[in-house]
Parts: C-alpha cells; sequence; structure tokens
C-alpha cells in the first residue's frame, strides 16, 4: 500500500503544523503577563540555532512541508526572544515568574492544617503584610 504524494504531504503538513505552533500558547502568554523570567537565553539560542540548521537540510532534501513548519517554528521562537529582550529594555520586565507568584502568595490566605489522633482541624491564617 502506497499513499499518493499530496497524502504524504498533507500528514508532513498536520504533524509539522502540530510542532510548529507548540510554541505559540508560551509566547502568548509572555505577552500578556509581560513576564519572561522563565525563558533561558542559552535554551532559546541553541533551540533557534538547531532550527535553522534543520530548515537548511529540509530544503537541500526538498523536504517541503517540513521545511515550512520549522521555518515558521523558528520565527515563533526568534519573536518570543525579540520579545524578551524588548521586555528587558524597555522596563516592562519584572525579572522573574517566581517574584510575582510570591506575591500572590502573600496576598492569599493559606490554611494550615493540623492532625492528631482524634480530630482533624482547619484555621485560616490571615495573609502577612
Amino acid at each position: 500500500m502506497t499513499l499518493d504524494h499530496w497524502k504524504l504531504e498533507a500528514i508532513g503538513y498536520t504533524g509539522g503544523a502540530f510542532l510548529s505552533i507548540c510554541l505559540i500558547p508560551q509566547f502568548l502568554k509572555m505577552v500578556r503577563t509581560r513576564r519572561a523570567g522563565d525563558i533561558s537565553y542559552a535554551y532559546m539560542s541553541l533551540y533557534i540555532t538547531g532550527l535553522v540548521i534543520t530548515c537548511l537540510y529540509l530544503y537541500v532534501q526538498g523536504a517541503i512541508a517540513a521545511f515550512v513548519c520549522t521555518a515558521f517554528e523558528a520565527g515563533v521562537a526568534s519573536a518570543t526572544v525579540g520579545f524578551k529582550v524588548w521586555l528587558e529594555k524597555t522596563g516592562r520586565y519584572d525579572g522573574s515568574s517566581v517574584q510575582a507568584d510570591e506575591e500572590v502568595g502573600r496576598r492569599c490566605s493559606v490554611p494550615d492544617v493540623d492532625i492528631d489522633q482524634e480530630n482533624i482541624t482547619t484555621r485560616l491564617h490571615p495573609p502577612s503584610k
């Protein structure tokens, strides 16, 4: 059983589309929250370099479906790095998502559970100031 050329291309584009859109939710979250502390320059540099090298290989091999999807993925990865740089240069960057998460934790009441042999009691501590 062999697949027609167009069916094979459709499979390639479909799989590549899923892989290439994986970074979009992270990019949109970063744009929305203006937080990019979890994005490593070292990781993104290696990732983009690998994508570009893979694009070159795919182009030379004539694997157009994979090339288009990988090129799109490289573009989104580059936009992610560019936006992180922009956030840092314009001062709109808080530096770390951990810092924001700790701030949320200070504003919330935290349950405290006491367990003894007969009773389990829960108390809410007021938020610390």
